[in-house]
């Protein structure tokens, strides 16, 4: 193989890749850096569950 084949494998290219999006994810959680769930969803996500149990217990009461 020449040396473009070589470089350009997509073999040789996914590691790279793949180790940087790990990198990345890994940076994210270290400095805590959440775009997606933040602390705000998070606590709707919690009040949305309360209710809902405190709904299902309510049924047998």
């Amino acid at each position: 193989e020449s040396f473009s084949e070589a470089f350009f494998n997509l073999g040789t290219l996914s590691t790279p890749f793949f180790w940087g999006i790990g990198l990345a994810f890994h940076a994210a959680k270290v400095f805590n850096y959440s775009p997606f769930f933040s602390k705000d969803w998070e606590d709707r996500q919690i009040k949305k569950y309360v209710e809902k149990e405190k709904e299902e217990a309510d049924k047998y009461r």
